[in-house]
């Protein structure tokens, strides 16, 4: 099954389910609708299969409530003030006793500001399919296999990162030749992130081998 998707009032599609799969664990569909193509209506992510692929965020920890320094200040002044109270109304001798304050130091609260992550396995082998694509006879009709059936190709398992930055990945895809029929081709080919880590560049590669 293909899908449209449709973000920031721009709709692209159809695209593969494993290529939707993909961008929805890379978190790239956040406030994005989607519509398979036996379907009229366009539904939110949360509503459709690739819900659970989504990355969840966890809330920080609220902070742990302090006691200020201040505070310790002007109980331990009250006390001291008591002490010399007592012993001038009775004429009584006395030892001091005191108790030291005991303090502990609450861990700090969760950083809620994060990095903004950099590319992986998963945005690569999104982008290499799409390099592929475009060696295909047929492009439309190239299939990577199903997130939710048997033949997934796990963008963790296809791709590898070069020293440079760079990402290698292999794989297979089915596509129609120029007679129609459906054949798979194994594939390798390598792209790059640019400076800004929204485009790629294409380093080496697509090649492609007939099974």
């Amino acid at each position: 099954m293909r899908w449209y998707v449709s973000r920031n009032s721009e709709s692209s599609g159809p695209h593969e389910e494993a290529t939707v799969a993909d961008w929805a664990r890379a978190n790239q569909l956040q406030g994005a609708m989607l519509r398979d193509e036996a379907a009229s209506a366009w539904v939110p992510v949360d509503q459709t299969p690739f819900a659970s692929l989504v990355p969840k965020t966890v809330p920080a920890a609220p902070a742990a409530p302090t006691v200020s320094s201040g505070t310790i200040v002007g109980f331990a002044i009250l006390g001291t003030l008591f002490s010399v109270y007592f012993l001038m109304t009775c004429g009584e001798s006395s030892k001091s006793h005191t108790t030291p304050i005991e303090t502990t130091s609450s861990p700090p609260a969760a950083a809620t500001a994060t990095a903004k992550a950099g590319p992986d396995a998963i945005q690569a082998w999104v982008m290499s399919k799409e390099f592929v694509k475009r060696n295909l006879k047929s492009p439309g009709s190239a299939d990577f296999g199903g997130v939710f059936s048997g033949d997934y190709q796990d963008p963790k398992e296809r791709c590898s990162k070069a020293a440079d930055g760079a990402w290698k990945c292999a794989g297979w895809v089915d596509s129609q030749n120029s007679f129609g029929a459906k054949l798979r081709a194994n594939f390798t080919v390598t792209v790059k992130p640019d400076a800004d880590g929204d485009s790629w560049t294409l380093v080496e590669g697509p090649t492609l081998a007939e099974r």
